[in-house]
């Protein structure tokens, strides 16, 4: 930057899939696709966090219906 150029910045949103409301989710997943910059989605296995979450083929199936990207947080001991 040379002086007095300001560096625009984004704020990007990326929803957690985990607080969707289960009961409409279809609608929820629809309004974030439209207004979010990608969704965001926690994979876990019941070990490392002792709640279980989505998993693998459910992001392979949400891609199927949304246009933005995914980001995924893997809540597991070992992505192997």
């Amino acid at each position: 930057m040379t002086g007095g150029e300001a560096m625009e910045k984004k704020l990007m949103l990326a929803p957690s899939m985990g607080c969707c409301d289960l009961y409409d989710f279809g609608h929820q997943v629809k309004f974030i696709d439209e207004h979010a910059d990608f969704l965001h989605i926690d994979i876990k296995d019941g070990n490392y966090v002792k709640t279980f979450g989505v998993g693998p083929d459910f992001m392979t199936v949400l891609k199927k219906v949304v246009k933005k990207p995914m980001d995924a947080h893997l809540m597991v001991p070992s992505s192997l």
